[in-house]
């Protein structure tokens, strides 16, 4: 009852108050409570004043209860000031916690300028923590972490691949660099592939990359790859390499990349390429992979169902290797999921770059359709991502019951023979206009 209250967003204070007067007595508060405290989005900073008010002598504010504030999307910033005035000398800011702050979608900037200036020599700065900030953060918060701890901050080639991938403020980031630390900055071919790549600002960092220090710049293969590969703006980017370094994209741009193009749904890129004198002619095989992928992805049935029937490959992975059935079950297209599944040349279990199969984001999105047709399909529930994730864990981290209630009780033997290429990987049959898997949706 007392986490329930904890966790009450809109009368929590009310509630914790009562129980407090009627039983203080018999009410111990955990650490899973003021973790719910400090995840009430609309409460927290009220009952975490109350109860350090009544309970103090109680409370420890550990790690996680500082993790679970920094994330807190509707109240971070206050409850961090309250933590940090009433117990700031327990506090240290780990990079777990820089972390949690940048991932906040909503306060991000406003939680980690708060740190900086208020939790002074408490901030554990530590590389992660300085990548992870000029990651995801705006540049007045970058400004601040080079004012208040300049010293601090060594510019690796981790820190400027960081910045150049920057998608909201890459552009001023690297520019701020390169004012502040420039004598320590040296562009290598690593961070030139990360400018290309960035889906935000990927042209105006290339822009800026190239006026400052086009010197050290080449643009190899690999660095029309990673432009290839940008689903945000591989167009504008490549448009303006050719402009600014033609002969290098003319002797660069191979079938490879524009299969990354085909890969990622780039149909603007391999038109400019089929129309641009001088580069490889583009194959008719590319432009149907990449409708297909767009398919997918914005959840058209009858494209997708037409270019199965001509025979175009569904199985083919991005840059991210996140195939089309991955794109569609991460954008709740239920259809295509329902499509894809059925086929004996998709694998339900293709793992993305993070190792995170087609199960792990509606699972932690809460979308329970798709995740019932997953499960029904052989999807391996348990499988772990680069940081230990599953869809289990991410579904009971985000609080979806009936969706962990689901994975823990499914079978998770997938019906269909595997190869020792991985989870579920069924070799393509011969091709015919519906490989078919058993019936297994309705």
């Amino acid at each position: 009852m007392v986490k329930t209250a904890a966790s009450n967003e809109g009368s929590g204070k009310e509630l914790m108050a009562l129980l407090l007067q009627e039983r203080g007595d018999q009410i111990n508060i955990t650490a899973d409570v003021l973790k719910a405290v400090a995840s009430n989005e609309r409460s927290g900073k009220e009952l975490m004043a109350l109860l350090l008010q009544r309970k103090g002598d109680q409370i420890k504010i550990t790690e996680d209860v500082v993790e679970a504030t920094a994330s807190n999307e509707g109240s971070g910033e206050e409850l961090m000031a309250l933590l940090l005035q009433e117990r700031g000398n327990q506090i240290i800011i780990t990079e777990n916690i820089i972390k949690a702050a940048v991932e906040n979608e909503s306060r991000s900037n406003e939680v980690i300028a708060l740190l900086l200036k208020r939790a002074g020599n408490q901030i554990m700065i530590t590389r992660k923590s300085i990548c992870s900030i000029l990651r995801w953060c705006d540049i007045q918060s970058v400004s601040l972490l080079l004012q208040e701890r300049d010293d601090q901050v060594d510019i690796t080639a981790d820190v400027l691949k960081a910045a150049a991938s920057n998608e909201w403020s890459g552009k001023e980031v690297m520019a701020l660099l390169l004012q502040k630390k420039g004598d320590q900055i040296k562009i290598t071919e690593d961070v030139v592939e990360a400018a290309a790549s960035n889906e935000g600002s990927g042209k105006e960092l290339m822009a800026l990359l190239l006026q400052e220090r086009g010197d050290q710049i080449k643009i190899t293969e690999d660095v029309l790859k990673a432009a290839a590969g940008n689903e945000g703006s591989s167009k504008e980017v490549i448009t303006f390499l050719l402009g600014t370094r033609h002969e290098d994209v003319v002797n660069n741009l191979t079938e490879a990349v524009c299969f990354i193009a085909a890969a990622g749904g780039q149909l603007g890129v391999l038109e400019l390429v089929s129309r641009h004198q001088g580069l490889l002619l583009c194959q008719a095989e590319w432009f149907g992979i990449a409708t297909l992928y767009n398919a997918a992805k914005c959840g058209d049935l009858d494209t997708l169902q037409q270019l199965l029937c001509q025979g175009v490959n569904p199985s083919v992975k991005n840059v991210r290797n996140e195939s089309p059935l991955w794109i569609a079950a991460s954008r709740g297209h239920l259809e295509i999921v329902k499509c894809l599944v059925q086929r004996s040349d998709v694998d339900i279990n293709s793992r993305s770059s993070l190792g995170r199969p087609p199960i792990f984001c509606p699972s932690a999105d809460g979308d329970m359709p798709i995740v019932e047709i997953l499960v029904g399909a052989g999807a391996i529930t348990d499988i772990q991502d680069v940081d230990g994730e599953t869809a289990i864990s991410m579904a009971k981290k985000n609080g979806y019951s009936q969706i962990v209630h689901l994975l823990e009780h499914s079978v998770t033997n997938s019906p269909f023979p595997r190869s020792q290429d991985g989870p579920n990987k069924v070799e393509a049959p011969p091709q015919t206009c519906h490989p078919t898997r058993p019936s297994l949706v309705t």
